[in-house]
């Protein structure tokens, strides 16, 4: 017998009120991946997991929820899935395997956070609706920061938002904001930065939320500034040059009208502004070495070479899968360079994230990295070439959104050759 039109409209039916409840669930996912977020850029912007424990709590309790969010998954570019679940996978692997179990359960954390909020909005918050919350509440933790760098600055070096905490700073220290460390402050405040600008500059709606992103950015920038930090700044460059190059590839398409005026306006604007945050980061960066203007004094990198040869000198003994996860800090005696300063503490990181995997993780490790890095600046460059003029504006602001995850993601690989950016949660997340 044949179905009648009822029976046939009850299928359809069915499949709408699994998509509005898998909705639902995604909602209630990002939710959680937000509060768990907040929580750790909030009180637990360190290495440490006894901080995180709460917000890593309600990140996995995010991602339990997305797996019932059924009839939300679209199909992924294969290449750079693959690529980053076996990046994954292998960090993950030896990182069980490594040989210092104590100290590797801060990267099995981070792993499996990075892996989790990959798949999270790469199959289920892959809208741009989710995305947009995200990167809104990152912009909230960007002005959060820099009025906390701005305090710390100005009033109070040690200050913490942590009610019984303080810095565990030198006296005088560059402020961190909601960071212990100056260099760390600079790494978020770049990312966030850039997705103000890509907002501001390719997103397609109403103004007021324009011009407020452009404020965070903005914000953002000052607090760059306010840290201090060279490797802040010269990957602030890189993502502005990022930026420059998205704006060559889709503004023509995007804004044919006023593309020229647009471009000559934004180069003008763009120059000065890049002037004077260039003589007040000089300024500031004079007054972190005691006064001094010469730029070869302002650009050494100090103790830091130390570590790097260090690094170097531990991967040597292990090339192909390095020595295990966690392992530098404890074979940083074997290497530690003759030349190094007698009193100089031994650091706990290469404060060099290449050097970093490349000793603890081996060539395997870094190739798999970056192999995965490569793919998505292809695919990425590929979609946002492939935009459209006609499209809705959800979709422009889709576009805005990968412009600013570019440009991001350009300055962070700068970024991770300064610091070990890499290394916190509160950092890798939003690169992600």
């Amino acid at each position: 017998m044949g179905m009648t039109g009822r029976d046939m409209s009850r299928p359809a039916a069915a499949g709408g009120r699994a998509t509005r409840a898998g909705l639902a669930v995604g909602w209630v996912s990002l939710l959680l991946f937000c509060l768990g977020y907040g929580w750790i850029a909030l009180v637990a912007t360190g290495t440490k997991l006894v901080f995180q424990w709460p917000g890593l709590v309600a990140i996995g309790l995010s991602l339990v929820c997305a797996m019932f969010a059924g009839g939300l998954r679209r199909r992924v570019s294969l290449p750079c899935l693959l690529s980053f679940v076996l990046a994954a996978a292998y960090c993950l692997v030896r990182a069980l395997l490594s040989p210092v179990q104590t100290v590797a359960q801060a990267d099995v954390v981070l792993v499996l956070v990075c892996l989790g909020t990959y798949l999270l909005f790469s199959l289920v918050l892959f809208r741009p609706g989710p995305r947009a919350v995200f990167v809104g509440l990152l912009l909230v933790f960007a002005v959060l920061n820099f009025f906390v760098a701005f305090y710390q600055k100005t009033a109070d070096y040690s200050y913490s938002v942590m009610p019984g905490h303080s810095r565990n700073v030198r006296v005088g220290a560059l402020p961190g904001g909601l960071f212990n460390l100056h260099p760390h402050l600079g790494a978020y405040l770049v990312v966030g930065s850039m997705y103000g600008i890509a907002v501001a500059l390719f997103a397609r709606g109403g103004v007021g939320p324009r011009l407020t992103a452009l404020f965070c950015g903005v914000l953002a920038i000052g607090g760059i500034v306010l840290s201090a930090s060279r490797g802040g700044l010269l990957g602030f460059g890189v993502g502005v040059a990022m930026l420059a190059l998205c704006w060559l590839i889709v503004g023509r398409r995007l804004y044919p009208a006023i593309y020229r005026r647009a471009s000559i306006s934004a180069c003008v604007v763009g120059a000065v502004f890049l002037v004077v945050v260039g003589i007040v980061a000089v300024g500031n960066f004079s007054e972190r070495f005691g006064g001094s203007s010469k730029l070869a004094e302002l650009l050494a990198p100090r103790g830091r070479q130390y570590y790097s040869r260090a690094a170097i000198g531990q991967f040597a003994e292990a090339p192909a899968f390095g020595n295990g996860a966690g392992s530098f800090r404890y074979k940083f005696l074997e290497h530690r360079p003759e030349d190094m300063i007698w009193h100089q503490p031994n650091p706990y990181y290469a404060h060099n994230d290449y050097f970093q995997v490349l000793a603890e993780y081996g060539v395997v490790g870094l190739g798999l990295i970056c192999v995965a890095a490569l793919i998505h600046f292809a695919c990425g460059f590929r979609l946002l070439g492939g935009r459209r003029p006609d499209r809705p504006p959800v979709e422009q602001t889709g576009a805005a959104l990968l412009v600013g995850a570019l440009s991001g993601a350009g300055a962070f690989a700068v970024l991770s050759g300064f610091d070990f950016n890499l290394r916190l949660v509160a950092t890798a997340v939003p690169v992600v």
